[in-house]
């Protein structure tokens, strides 16, 4: 919706240098000052209303505006006490060609802003990667946990959700500073790729919150895991813009073995979190 109107206030902003860049070829000179800037000033006022309501609202305001003009001029013809100059003949033909134009140009915007909101919307729904890690995203994390649950209950396997989620997150950006922001999570996501296995699948599925499914696992193995995880995230020490620096990243992370109980992906995944409670 900004975007709209910030594209909208650009384009009225050009019309209304054209408009003014026509009033700087007419003679606003002697007895012609008052009405051809009254009428200057009406063109600018239907480039407006034909671009935020349309062309057929412009053509109307336009119509209405030479309709009018005609009459005074004809009026003041009749009466003898002004003549027509070849300049009423060009206000009279500006102000239709004007608000339909400028009704073409705003309908045209509004169209191209619904079809670019419509194709942002198809590409969210699309879209299974995290843009900052290049992981899987909490759809992706959804719909492939889904499915692995349903192999793991079906052949009486066994598997582990991890749930990561990095501890005061505000404080290390204020911290760290947003530039350092990727940098970090790099560094988070490579640690957590270096402690699971290939087999393992790993996504975040919000602004500070990993999750990891661990097929095959029991809960020994996973505790193993989460314990080195923990310390390879303790201490980061890395080079940025060819500087030492150093990163301390607190996370707690919540354990859950799949059992049959577990019905839905959204309750093994909420009793994960559960065990973040209990992470110390």
């Amino acid at each position: 919706m900004e975007n709209n109107i910030n594209i909208t206030y650009v384009l009225i902003a050009v019309l209304t240098i054209a408009a003014l860049l026509v009033g700087a070829l007419i003679d606003f000179s002697g007895e012609y000052l008052l009405s051809h800037s009254f009428m200057l000033f009406l063109l600018w006022g239907t480039i407006i209303i034909a671009m935020i309501f349309g062309q057929i609202q412009g053509l109307l305001f336009s119509i209405m505006i030479v309709v009018l003009y005609a009459g005074v001029i004809l009026y003041q013809g009749m009466l003898g006490t002004e003549s027509i100059i070849p300049m009423s003949y060009v206000w009279i033909a500006a102000f239709p060609l004007v608000g339909l134009v400028a009704g073409i140009i705003g309908e045209n915007i509004r169209a191209y802003i619904l079809t670019l909101k419509e194709c942002t919307q198809i590409k969210e729904a699309l879209v299974t990667k995290d843009e900052l890690t290049g992981l899987g995203n909490s759809r992706e994390f959804y719909q492939n946990m889904k499915v692995q649950m349903a192999l793991i209950q079906r052949h009486k396997r066994e598997m582990t959700l991890a749930i990561i989620e990095i501890q005061y997150f505000d404080e290390l950006m204020s911290l760290y500073g947003k530039g350092s922001y990727s940098k970090v999570f790099d560094i988070v996501t490579a640690i957590i790729v270096k402690c699971t296995r290939t087999e393992d699948t790993i996504y975040r599925i919000s602004e500070k919150t990993f999750a990891v499914l661990m097929p095959d696992t029991a809960m020994v193995g996973a505790e193993i895991v989460k314990k080195r995880m923990k310390e390879e995230l303790a201490s980061i020490n890395s080079f940025q813009d060819k500087e030492f620096q150093e990163y301390k990243i607190e996370v707690r992370v919540g354990l859950a073995a799949l059992t049959d109980d577990i019905q839905s992906e959204f309750e093994y995944k909420k009793k994960a979190e559960k065990e973040i409670e209990f992470d110390v």
